[in-house]
């Protein structure tokens, strides 16, 4: 005669299933979350590098200032959309599916994950048909002093409005070359841009944490781009 289960056995396997359940959902659900910024940040990089690339080439020039961005009459020392430089949002919007302009001006905090002080404040320019936000610079007229071979930088939230608003986790930052390049801030092309060894982030733990661990409780994130790109496009911290 076949013995079925009594209700006492039932509700002990449903217990441990439901213990089972607390302690490996959070980490599913935190994995998959890292994956979704990480493919959101993949496909922002392709746009905007490709889209940079395609406004020089149209217009036929070797290097990104002499674009007609940095040609209206507006144009000072440099651009960057926190300014009121309308005739150059209208040449970007050549290129990109711009869908608003409102300058928000946005804290976003180190990826330790305290807000200390250790965070930024970025003007968000542009907001993209899928959902991003972007802070961008181009070094028209005059350089970046502390990186004076950059032509330009921009900074992702790949999110957009969405939180968590930290460096290293929704927003990732960029210098950007002459050739219209986006070169991860603490990448080996950085450092070499740069002449500057500590601009690895690999060499420099404040970037985004050390190689091997996940621990970052010291660093401030503005290298994670990085660091997620040499890994294969994997968050792993």
């Amino acid at each position: 005669m076949k013995k079925g289960f009594t209700l006492a056995e039932v509700l002990i396997t449903l217990g441990i299933i439901g213990v089972v359940a607390a302690l490996v959902m959070p980490s599913l659900i935190a994995d998959y979350k890292k994956k979704a910024l990480v493919a959101q940040l993949q496909k922002s990089v392709n746009t905007w590098q490709n889209g940079l690339k395609l406004m020089m080439v149209t217009e036929g020039v070797d290097d990104i200032t002499d674009s007609e961005i940095c040609q209206t009459p507006e144009m000072a020392d440099y651009y960057s959309q926190d300014h009121e430089y309308k005739e150059s949002d209208a040449v970007l919007k050549k290129y990109f599916k711009i869908i608003s302009t409102p300058n928000d001006m946005v804290w976003y905090k180190a990826v330790h994950g305290d807000d200390d002080g250790d965070g930024w404040e970025h003007p968000i320019g542009f907001y993209i048909a899928d959902g991003s936000g972007v802070d961008l610079a181009i070094y028209c007229r005059v350089g970046d002093v502390t990186n004076p071979n950059a032509k330009g930088a921009i900074g992702i939230d790949v999110n957009g409005k969405k939180g968590p608003n930290t460096h290293g986790r929704d927003f990732f930052s960029f210098l950007i070359d002459s050739k219209g390049n986006l070169i991860p801030r603490g990448s080996r092309q950085h450092a070499d841009l740069t002449v500057n060894e500590s601009n690895y982030w690999k060499n420099n733990p404040r970037l985004c944490g050390t190689p091997g661990s996940s621990n970052v409780s010291m660093a401030l994130g503005d290298g994670c781009a990085a660091r997620i790109i040499e890994n294969g496009w994997v968050m792993d911290y």
